[in-house]
């Protein structure tokens, strides 16, 4: 069995038009804050783990988190930006906000509790390790290294 990634895409194709015109191509950031649609991922497998690569450039290990629940990952990042120059006569004060959230539905010889994450180079690797299937799982926080 291999991943499945759950999207909330627009059914209707006018709202996705309407919402692609607001992505990070069309407006320029502010203050070095990027804004995300989905981010790209790659999936790879072998004989004895799955690894999925999130491109998440920008953000920091501590903007992620990482959960397992009722064969669901989820992984979410969240990173809120503000920057304040005060000047003689003139005060900016500038803002951004960056968050995402996938979900996978994991494969039934996922090994739970080995599931392992890393973010190096702006790029959030989780290996999920395999198991023979049938095995119960209970829900986990997974550390990003």
């Amino acid at each position: 069995m291999s991943l499945i990634s759950k999207h909330q895409y627009p059914v209707n194709m006018m709202d996705r038009l309407f919402n692609g015109m607001f992505d990070e191509s069309f407006f320029p950031t502010i203050s070095g804050a990027k804004t995300f649609g989905q981010p790209r991922v790659n999936i790879k497998e072998n004989d004895t783990r799955f690894e999925l690569e999130l491109a998440a450039p920008g953000l920091y290990k501590e903007d992620f988190a990482v959960d397992v629940q009722d064969n669901n990952l989820t992984v979410k990042a969240e990173r809120k930006v503000e920057e304040e120059v005060k000047a003689d006569n003139y005060m900016r004060k500038e803002f951004g906000y960056t968050s995402f959230q996938r979900n996978f539905q994991l494969p039934e010889n996922v090994k739970v509790e080995a599931i392992e994450a890393k973010y190096e180079n702006g790029v959030l690797s989780v290996i999920l390790p395999k198991q023979e299937a049938g095995v119960d799982k209970a829900p986990k926080s997974i550390d990003i290294h």
